[in-house]
Formats: C-alpha cells, sequence, structure tokens
C-alpha cells in the first residue's frame, strides 16, 4: 500500500510538475513570437477569460471535493449522485454568465482599452469558460478516489494542447491564438470527462436523493469557496486588466513576463497541494486531526527552508534569468519581476491555506451531531488492540467527560457505522449501564456474536437501532427472538416518509435517556472486568454458587470460522467483487497486502464479503484451506487454514436487581455472585434488603453498601 501510495504522488507530482513547466514554455514561446505589445495583448486576453471564469464561474469543485468525501465516508451514495448532478448544473450556469460576461467586454473593448483589436479575440475567448466547465466537475471523481495521479496526467495533456496551440496559432496572429487555445480546452475537457465519468460509475449506483437538510450548508460553503475564488482572481487577473486600462500594452506585456517566477513558486507547490487536498481532506474526515497538523507544519518547514535558499539567488540573477528565458526586449521586466519573486515566496510558504479551508470540516459523526452541540469521543486506540481494550479506553473517556462537567450521563450514546457495527453490540453488552440507547448503521454484528460474550440481559435498558441492508433482516430476527432490545429497520437508498434520515436517527437517540437508579436492572457477565450493573456492582465470585432460576442469556454465535491470513480489515457491506483488504496492522507479517482482493476461497467463487462470512459458518473444524488473491493484474494463490475461535467458558455470572417502592424493599437474586456493592439511592430509604431469600432489615442510609454471604447469613457494612 505504502509503495503504491508513493508511486501516485511520484506520478502526480511528475504530471504537475510537467504541466506547470508546458504552461511556463507556452509564456515563453509567446513572449519570443510576439513583440512585447502583441504579448500585452494576448495577457490582456487571456487575464480577462481567466477572470471571468473565476469570478461567475462558480467555484463549486472544492464543495465537491469535501462533501465528496463526507458522502463517501457515510456511504451515502444517493446523495453523492444528488450533488454531482446539481454541482454540474450550477458549474453550466456559472460558465455561460461568464462567457456572457467577456462578449460584453469584447463589444466595449475599445471603450476599456482603447484598442479595438481586442474585439474578436475576447469575442473568441468568451468560449473558454464553457469548455472548460465539464473538466472542473470531471476531475472530482478521480481525486475522490485518490487518483491525483491520473489527474495530473490529465493537466500535463491539457498544458500540452495549451502549448501547441500557442505555438501554432501565434504565427497567424492574436485572434487565431486564442481560438486555437479554445479548440484545445475542447479537447482536453473531452479527454478528461470520459476519465471522470468512468471513475464516477465506479461508486455504488444508487438513486440520486435530495441533500435534505445539508442542502443550506452546501450552498454557504460554495458561496464562500466562490468569494474566496475570486478574491484571488482580483489579485492574480485583475491586476493586468486594470493595467491595460491605466497604462499601455507593452506595460502589460512586462507585467506577464514578470509573473514567471510566481508560476515558479506555484510548480513547485502545486502537486503538493494536490496530494494534501486528497489525503489530508480523507483524513479530517476520518478524525485524523493530528496527522492533517503534522503534514501542515512538515510543508511550513520544508517551505520556509527551501525559500530562504531560493530567493537570494533569484533576486541576484534576475536580469540574467529574464535575458536568457524571454529575450533582451523583455528586460523592462526586471523590477517588476523581483518584487513578484518576494510575494510568491510568501504564498508558497503558506501554500497549505489552499487547501485546508476545504479539508477542514467534522468528520463521521461530528458532522451530523455538531449543531445540537454534542460532543464525540473517540479515544486514539490502535485498532490492532484487543476488543475488551478498546472498551476500557472508551468507557475511561466517557467517565472522565462525565467527571469534567462536560458530559451528560444521562445522554450518553454510542454509535458505529460499518465495520463498527460489531463493537457498538459489543460495548453495549460488555459495558451497559454506561449508555442511554446505541445506534448502528450498515455492517454486522457477527464478530460480536463469534465472542460468545453477548447477553441479552444487558441490552434491557439500552435500546439499539440497527439499520442495515435487507440481507441482514435474518440476523436481526434471530436477535430479536433472542430477546434482545433491538430494533431494526432496512437501509433504503432514499428514505421514506417515516424512514430514517440523519435528522431522524438522531431525534431517535435522543428520545432516550439513561437512568443511573432504574428500579429494575439485570445482567450477565463472564468477566469480572466487566461486571458492572447499574447500582449493583459484583466484586466476588464463585462458580459453585448455581441459581437455576437464572438461565443464561447468552446469545449463541456462529461457528465463528476465520481464515488464518493474521489479522486483516474488510467491509461487511462492500459490493464486491470478493473481500477487499481495507487495513492491514502496523506490525502485519502475513501473506495479505492492503488492496487485494480474497477472489476464491477452495476453488468457490466470492462475490461479496458477505458470502465469505457465510461460507466460513459452515465449517465445524478446522483444515487445510487456499485463498486466491488478487493483486493488481495478478493472481495469488495463498495457502492457508480454517481456524476456529477458543470459546470463553459457559460459566457466567447473572444479577437480577429491583426496587419494589410499595414494598420499600429492594430485592436481588443472583448467580455464583458471593460479595456484592449495591448503591442504595436516597429516595428508596428506609428499606429492607433481600438478597437470594436471605433478608436484611431496615436499612436506614442511602449510599455504597458491600453485602457479603458468609455461613449462610447476609452481612452488610458501609463501603470503605
Amino acid at each position: 500500500m505504502a509503495g503504491r501510495l508513493l508511486r501516485r504522488r511520484a506520478a502526480a507530482a511528475a504530471g504537475i510538475y510537467l504541466s506547470i513547466a508546458l504552461g511556463f514554455a507556452g509564456s515563453v514561446v509567446a513572449a519570443r513570437i510576439f513583440s512585447t505589445e502583441m504579448l500585452g495583448f494576448f495577457a490582456l486576453v487571456v487575464a480577462s477569460t481567466g477572470f471571468f471564469q473565476a469570478l461567475l464561474d462558480l467555484t463549486i469543485e472544492e464543495a465537491l471535493i469535501k462533501y465528496g468525501f463526507r458522502y463517501i465516508e457515510r456511504e451515502d451514495w444517493g446523495r453523492l449522485r444528488r450533488l454531482f448532478r446539481q454541482a454540474f448544473a450550477f458549474k453550466l450556469v456559472g460558465a455561460v454568465l461568464g462567457g456572457v460576461a467577456l462578449l460584453v467586454l469584447a463589444a466595449f473593448a475599445k471603450t476599456v482599452f482603447g484598442h479595438a483589436e481586442l474585439r474578436l479575440p475576447l469575442a473568441i475567448g468568451a468560449a473558454i469558460p464553457l469548455l472548460q466547465a465539464p473538466e472542473g466537475i470531471a476531475v472530482v471523481p478521480l481525486v475522490l478516489r485518490g487518483r491525483y495521479d491520473v489527474r495530473g496526467g490529465f493537466l500535463a495533456l491539457s498544458m500540452t494542447l495549451r502549448l501547441a496551440a500557442i505555438a501554432v496559432g501565434a504565427g497567424f496572429g492574436l485572434a487565431w491564438t486564442i481560438a486555437a487555445m479554445a479548440v484545445a480546452q475542447g479537447i482536453a475537457s473531452l479527454a478528461v470527462g470520459i476519465a471522470g465519468r468512468r471513475a464516477f460509475d465506479g461508486f455504488p449506483k444508487t438513486p440520486a436523493r435530495p441533500l435534505g437538510e445539508e442542502a443550506r450548508e452546501i450552498v454557504r460553503f460554495v458561496l464562500q469557496s466562490s468569494g474566496a475564488t475570486g478574491a484571488v482572481s482580483l489579485r492574480s487577473t485583475l491586476t493586468p486588466i486594470v493595467l491595460g486600462i491605466a497604462s499601455t500594452p507593452t506595460q502589460v506585456g512586462y507585467f506577464r513576463v514578470a509573473q514567471s517566477p510566481q508560476q515558479g513558486f506555484n510548480a513547485v507547490s502545486a502537486p503538493i497541494r494536490l496530494v494534501m487536498l486528497t489525503e489530508q481532506t480523507r483524513d479530517w474526515e476520518q478524525g485524523n486531526r493530528a496527522r492533517v497538523f503534522a503534514g501542515i507544519r512538515r510543508y511550513t518547514l520544508l517551505a520556509t527552508l527551501g525559500s530562504a535558499v531560493l530567493l537570494p539567488v533569484l533576486l541576484v540573477f534576475m536580469p540574467d534569468l529574464v535575458r536568457l528565458v524571454f529575450e533582451a526586449k523583455n528586460l523592462g521586466a526586471v523590477t517588476a519581476a523581483r518584487i513578484v519573486v518576494i510575494a510568491g515566496a510568501v504564498q508558497f510558504v503558506v501554500g497549505w491555506s489552499k487547501t485546508f479551508a476545504v479539508t477542514a470540516g467534522r468528520p463521521q459523526w461530528r458532522i451530523w451531531t455538531h449543531e445540537l452541540g454534542w460532543q464525540v469521543i473517540s479515544p486514539p486506540v490502535d485498532a490492532a488492540t484487543g476488543i475488551d481494550s478498546r472498551v476500557r479506553a472508551l468507557a475511561a473517556a466517557v467517565e472522565s467527560s462525565i467527571q469534567s462537567g462536560s458530559v451528560d450521563p444521562a445522554r450518553v450514546y454510542i454509535a458505529g457505522r460499518g465495520d463498527a457495527v460489531a463493537s457498538v453490540f459489543y460495548a453495549i453488552s460488555r459495558m451497559p449501564d454506561l449508555w442511554a440507547a446505541g445506534v448502528a448503521l450498515g455492517g454486522s454484528p457477527k464478530a460480536a456474536l463469534d465472542s460468545n460474550r453477548i447477553f441479552a440481559a444487558n441490552s434491557t435498558l439500552v435500546p439499539l437501532l440497527w439499520i442495515a441492508a435487507d440481507d441482514s433482516r435474518a440476523m436481526a430476527e434471530k436477535l430479536t427472538a433472542a430477546r434482545l432490545n433491538l430494533e431494526w429497520h432496512p437501509l433504503e437508498p432514499q428514505p421514506a416518509a417515516g424512514g430514517f434520515n440523519t435528522a431522524s436517527l438522531i431525534q431517535w437517540l435522543a428520545r432516550h435517556k439513561r437512568d443511573a437508579f432504574p428500579i429494575s436492572i439485570d445482567c450477565e457477565t463472564n468477566s469480572p472486568t466487566f461486571a458492572r450493573c447499574y447500582w449493583v456492582q459484583p466484586t466476588k465470585f464463585d462458580a459453585s454458587e448455581r441459581n437455576d432460576v437464572l438461565a443464561s442469556t447468552r446469545i449463541p454465535g456462529g461457528t465463528g470460522a476465520a481464515l488464518d491470513l493474521g489479522a486483516f480489515e474488510f467491509k461487511v457491506d462492500d459490493p464486491g467483487p470478493g473481500v477487499l483488504v481495507t487495513s492491514l496492522p502496523a506490525k502485519y507479517n502475513g501473506p495479505l497486502k492492503n488492496g487485494d482482493r480474497l477472489m476464491a476461497l477452495d476453488g468457490k467463487p466470492l462475490a461479496s464479503a458477505r458470502e465469505l462470512l457465510e461460507l466460513l459458518e459452515k465449517f465445524t473444524e478446522e483444515k487445510p484451506a487456499t485463498v486466491t488473491v488478487q493483486r493488481g493484474k495478478e493472481r495469488v494463490r495463498v495457502e492457508t487454514r480454517i481456524t476456529l475461535p477458543r470459546r470463553d467458558s459457559g460459566v457466567t455470572a447473572r444479577v437480577q436487581a429491583q426496587y419494589l417502592p410499595a414494598e420499600k424493599e429492594i430485592q436481588i437474586i443472583s448467580r455464583t455472585i458471593t460479595e456484592m456493592r449495591v448503591t442504595v439511592a436516597p429516595q428508596w430509604i428506609p428499606a429492607s434488603l433481600v438478597w437470594n431469600g436471605l433478608s436484611l432489615e431496615n436499612l436506614e442510609e442511602a449510599g455504597c453498601w458491600v453485602l457479603a454471604v458468609q455461613k449462610e447469613l447476609l452481612h452488610a457494612e458501609k463501603c470503605k
């Protein structure tokens, strides 16, 4: 995976460096063929085209990247499709407005610039915004798929066509040059459009659905982004226009030459910024903010060091550089070029800020809850860490937030989607008294069930909403039949009336509150570490202390059969073909690589991840197995084994307790428990207490009590 990522980065850098070199070559060719005055005319037409295109052609690409990554993280393919459709429509409207503005400027070229010969080139240039609009949309699917290397290649193609247009057209005059550039842009947009369409078709095909409550947020983002781009256009393209109005075309030509150092700095930072935009936006949406800020610090340090070395050299040798590249006729640009190179160095150092505005956002659940002022707690725990350790880390983070006063203990919810769904089921069963409710989107609880540690009793007071594909219905029916407190709904591509969207899901959670002292509780565990049960805390156990009144509520899992390929992650909901390896632990030394696809098991093709799970469920004993792995264009045969997990002991501890207000009595029934801590609520005092038929009269004080059975007598004392 690291090698492929490095190759993509290198290819993207090569493509962008080449494209900017070709763009710079186009400026050099124009400067050498045209006179300085004609170069000024050329610069005016190019600047006017760029100015109105950036100002009126809504810069919606940033919104597509930002919200595209968001919807991919949510697997909200319907909204992704609607986003692209609306973006394309807005893009075309903006392009048309830009073209109309250029036609108006062409009509008044004599009045504005004092040169009627600019009318035809400006009128021809009005076609460029419309021809370039599809390219802007088409590159986004490539970026969303991490294929900035392909994007770099198309940039190089576009600038190659542009250079050819300038080289061929300049000999015939300015109007022919602009016409050739328009044709080149049309060809480039067609090529990028075909590639972008193929990349977009790779996303799951679901019906487009309304953007809903996020539409307003996206519109705000587009307007802000367009405003920021407009400000940039004022700085980079309006200056030649104003200079052309106030001065002569020759001065505009000099200014065009003087802008070359800034193009050089942009050439150095452009591929880095493209990689940063893609990877940091994805990292931010996945919650890896530390990685984003580390990348910014690294970029700033290297850019500062590079500028400190290059800037003095460029300032000293600027006359020689202008004479060598643009010929002596353009030496009048030297002073302006020195000023521009200083500004370019500053922009180079802060170049990260151009992508960070798009990157910054609220990942996953933060996106959905921030308007409510909810806090999202996600402790940084290595995915390779055992599930029990991750649950304890989450519980510790929640309890720390409760103690600090930043979280209401009555409104703590657990949520997960995709691969994290099994962890939601598991955490509720391990520590039920921490949560008010839970929600699981997609995925499967199979891994949790296979642990043999899911107890229906523990969900009694923790309702769980599971929204998943229709093929999960049988699993949901099995869980509800086992008396798990589960509400299941099919995942609809477009929620119908009464269905679940983001708002209704949050509302469902908000309806539930955790009671610190519920009058009736029921918990079961197989581990002293996970023995909390609201106001009862078992502390000592004895397997011989049986109580047949309390049967086990353990929900049996499947066989738990797995491939002995080392720990690897995959998405249960991935449609296939095969099973995509999405992540491997840092110290993984097995035969798989990130991006591999498991295509067959013992010669039987695997259509999807769910099919693999169903196939593994049929194995009841360990045996050798062969897996066919697709690695790029190569198919690899991997010899492995089917393994079965070590099951936990069948002995568990269970406690049922309730407070009876009419009788002023606390009743406790337990199995395999010989000592416990009971916290009595103030409103229950005075009360009597009965534990497995042994009575303790006249409990006069609220708070924590230690209860123990010694020689068939119930002993009680206040907790120390």
